[in-house]
This record gives C-alpha cells, sequence and structure tokens, in this order.
C-alpha cells in the first residue's frame, strides 16, 4: 500500500482522541438501534471507516486525475441506465441501444471495452497488472472518448505502489466511498437509512456495481435501470466476443488474471460472486440482491424512485421489477427533464 501523507505526526497524535469520540457516537447509536455486541463493534469500525474515507481525498493531488464534485455533475434525463458486463449485454438490438442512448448511461468496470460509449464509467482497477494498461489503452488516452466522466475507485489505488494513469482528456475523477462490513441486515438497513441520503457521498458494500447505484442516486435520477447485470452466471459480454478487437482481448486477458489472483471460481456456469452467500459472507458483506433490497424497500420506495432491470433472464428479474427496454419511449425523458428546467 502506498505512504497516506495525511498520516502525519500530528494526525498520529489526534487521530486516537477522535477515534474514541467517534466509537462513543457509535455505541450511542447502537442503543438507539438495539444492536448485540457484534454489530455493535461493526458500526464502530464503520463509522471510523467514514472518516477514512474522506481522508483519502486528501491523497488526491498525488494521483492524475481530480476529487469527484457532484456539484459539477448535472443529469441530463430522469433515467440513468446502468450497464454492467454480463453476456446478456450482447443481445440487445440496435433499436435498443438507440432508446439506451437517449439517456444518461454508466458502464461498470471493464464496460468501457464495448462499442458502446455510455456517458460516464464507474471503475474499480482489478488486481491484475494488465487491468490499468486496459484502462489507459482503452479509455484514457483516447481522444475521442474524452467527453465521457471516468471515475475511479481511491482505494484500489492506494493498494498499489505504483500508479500510471492517463489523464490527457482531463476526464478522470476519484471517488473514495465508506466501506460498511458486515452481514447484518438489520445493521446494514440502519445504515443506509441514516446515510445513504447524506449529499456528496459514496457507500460501497457488496460490489462496486451498488457504489453506481448510489451514484446515481446522488445525482437524482428517478428512474434507475440496470442491463447487463446478470449474477446467475459468470460469463460477460467480452467471453462471447471474437477477439478481433484489441480491448476485447486485453480485457479477456486482465479479468483471467483478476479471477486468478483474487481465487474466485472461474466456471462460467457458476453463479457471481457477488450473489454467493458463502463467497459474500467470507468478505463480511451480504449479497448484492440482499443489499440491493435493503435499498429499494427502505430508500427508493419511499422517495419514489423506480429502480428496475431490463435484462430479462437476470438474477435481479426474481426479486426487482423487470422492465422492457421496448415499453420506454423514445425521447420522452428527455423532454421532461428540459420541461421542468
Amino acid at each position: 500500500m502506498k505512504k497516506l501523507h495525511f498520516k502525519t505526526p500530528f494526525y498520529n497524535f489526534y487521530s486516537p482522541l477522535l477515534f474514541k469520540l467517534r466509537k462513543l457516537h457509535s455505541v450511542l447509536l447502537a442503543k438507539l438501534w438495539a444492536l448485540p455486541p457484534e454489530q455493535t463493534k461493526q458500526l464502530i469500525l464503520y463509522n471510523w471507516d467514514r472518516y477514512l474515507a474522506n481522508k483519502f481525498y486528501s491523497e488526491v493531488p498525488y494521483f492524475p486525475g481530480q476529487k469527484i464534485n457532484f456539484n459539477n455533475i448535472k443529469r441530463k434525463s430522469d433515467t440513468i441506465f446502468i450497464l454492467g458486463c454480463g453476456a446478456s449485454i450482447n443481445d440487445l438490438t440496435e433499436n435498443e441501444w438507440q432508446i439506451i442512448n437517449q439517456h444518461d448511461s454508466i458502464g461498470v468496470n471493464y464496460f468501457y471495452a464495448h462499442h458502446f460509449c455510455p456517458r460516464f464509467h464507474m471503475i474499480e482497477l482489478g488486481q491484475s497488472p494488465k487491468s490499468m494498461a486496459c484502462l489507459n489503452d482503452h479509455l484514457l488516452s483516447q481522444e475521442s472518448r474524452k467527453n465521457e466522466m471516468a471515475f475511479l475507485q481511491m482505494r484500489h489505488l492506494l493498494r498499489r505502489d505504483t500508479v500510471d494513469l492517463d489523464d490527457s482528456n482531463n476526464n478522470l475523477y476519484l471517488y473514495s466511498p465508506s466501506v460498511p462490513k458486515s452481514t447484518s441486515v438489520p445493521l446494514i438497513r440502519h445504515i443506509l437509512t441514516r446515510w445513504f441520503n447524506k449529499a456528496g457521498t459514496l457507500i460501497h458494500h457488496a460490489s462496486n456495481l451498488d457504489c453506481t447505484v448510489h451514484f446515481a442516486h446522488q445525482l437524482g435520477y428517478k428512474k434507475i435501470y440496470l442491463l447487463g447485470v446478470d449474477l446467475n452466471n459468470n460469463q460477460y459480454f467480452w467471453d462471447l466476443m471474437q477477439a478481433n478487437r484489441q480491448a476485447i482481448h486485453d480485457v479477456k486477458a486482465a479479468t483471467q488474471d483478476d479471477y486468478r489472483i483474487s481465487n474466485f471460481n472461474p466456471d462460467p456456469k457458476a453463479k457471481h460472486a457477488t450473489a454467493d452467500k458463502k463467497h459474500t459472507a467470507s468478505n463480511k458483506s451480504l449479497t448484492i440482491v440482499d443489499y440491493l433490497t435493503i435499498i429499494n424497500e427502505n430508500i427508493f420506495s419511499p422517495l419514489g424512485i423506480h429502480f428496475a432491470t431490463c435484462s430479462p433472464n437476470s438474477l435481479l428479474r426474481e426479486h426487482f421489477d423487470y422492465v422492457e427496454l421496448s415499453s420506454l419511449k423514445v425521447g420522452e425523458d428527455l423532454e421532461k427533464l428540459n420541461h421542468d428546467t
């Protein structure tokens, strides 16, 4: 892990006292929420992680890119499509891509290897050394993609000894989410109810997908629709493509390394790791399905935000609304937003 510049002698002096104050705050919340001892400990650690997540932003000047600023990001539609990397992305028709292109969209992780160019990218670098080269070669260094905003998770950069990112297009932004570690549904529900609506912050739990969902909420989208988030298998869209594009070839190699380094099950028929309860429990998190269910029931539904999948064969269809892309009227959302503003 890289040296943290904010860990000065002064920090070493005041941080133990600050930790005690945050611990006291957590203990009081735990009593209010009637949490058992183990969950109280987890809340204490999370409350401190919230502080560290904000402190990590002081490291931004030592990296390429700039700190994310939600006030400078304006949505252009009421609907956003979150584009995962599942194999079902290959099933979308040209007409369906045209519908998606009428609204804001955000690609998750390696989605940038796809020929469709979304407005945003939410990226966690894989552990493979090849992941950074892929990002530079096929997104950040491409002058033709300078209008796509790339948001990169800071903790994955801090873990690396060397960070060589190309920000020649000035479209790289760094985000630092807090990370609650618990398999307790009541505790995660309390955490989200208290802090999910806090402006300018992001929470990461089961995967970068849930952090992307939080990003969409922070920007005020009223309809958050998921595509290519399959979860019922381990196949990605590039697995079923011929590697006649360099981006596809390079991402295939990088993800194979990622799986090997992270010791993920490479079986293409296996349930995705983030949806596998045994795997997520080993990482002290809920499954992505359980986590998104808490968000939908406790945050989105009360606020009238429509959260749904547009992939007919996604595991998420068993738990959330399903919206057919063909049912969306092209241009309607953009016209409504322009009228409102």
